[in-house]
């Protein structure tokens, strides 16, 4: 039998690069937002019924904690344990968090990496920051001293410009990881401006709070 997954991973990954491009183009997104259509994107042809109840879970969960996750952020942030970012693209940025999430594989889906500051879209703060990663094989523990490519995208205010990766994804790699952080440097790789059009070399570490 032919095994076809390399040819389908081809072709999710020209997919992929088709959604970016659209959902750039309709402009006006904060990062949260442009994040979100990323992930939806991702989902697309996944099992609604199964996406609709994890929203359920996921929002009465949200509702249920939410008053604790804001006390565990403001203690977080006095103890240095929000993580940070900070990048420099047209000019040096530092976020006041950062948090790692790694998402397991699933049947024909790699596993996921996603650094941002912000715990969710409603508590998004400026400067904004998202990136995202594919992961082909192995488990968290396994990233460590790997360089891997990640979709990048860095609002510094309100209602401004995106900086992103367009024409290639940034080089990322995982320098230590331990029970609390995740620590990550970009190792090369460029941003495009919507507003300028201007592309811009961008540099900078991540220190991802685990979950």
């Amino acid at each position: 039998m032919r095994d076809t997954s390399h040819e389908l991973a081809v072709l999710a990954s020209l997919l992929a690069v088709a959604q970016l491009v659209a959902i750039i183009g309709c402009g006006g997104k904060s990062v949260s937002e442009i994040a979100g259509s990323i992930r939806d994107a991702a989902r697309q042809g996944a099992d609604q019924v199964t996406k609709s109840v994890g929203e359920a879970a996921g929002q009465v969960q949200q509702e249920i904690t939410q008053k604790a996750e804001n006390v565990t952020d403001a203690a977080g942030g006095e103890l240095g344990l929000a993580g940070k970012i900070e990048l420099t693209v047209d000019a040096p940025l530092q976020t006041k968090a950062c948090f790692a999430r790694f998402i397991p594989s699933q049947v024909g889906r790699p596993s996921i990496l996603q650094l941002q500051s912000y715990r969710d879209s409603q508590r998004e703060s400026f400067p904004s920051v998202f990136a995202r990663a594919q992961i082909p094989t192995g488990g968290l523990a396994e990233l460590k001293g790997q360089t891997v490519a990640a979709q990048l995208f860095v609002q510094s205010e309100s209602n401004g410009p995106t900086w992103y990766s367009k024409s290639a994804p940034v080089q990322l790699k995982i320098t230590a990881i331990d029970s609390k952080l995740l620590t990550a440097e970009i190792a090369g790789g460029a941003l495009y401006n919507t507003a300028s059009g201007a592309t811009q070399a961008v540099k900078g570490t991540f220190q991802g709070a685990l979950p």
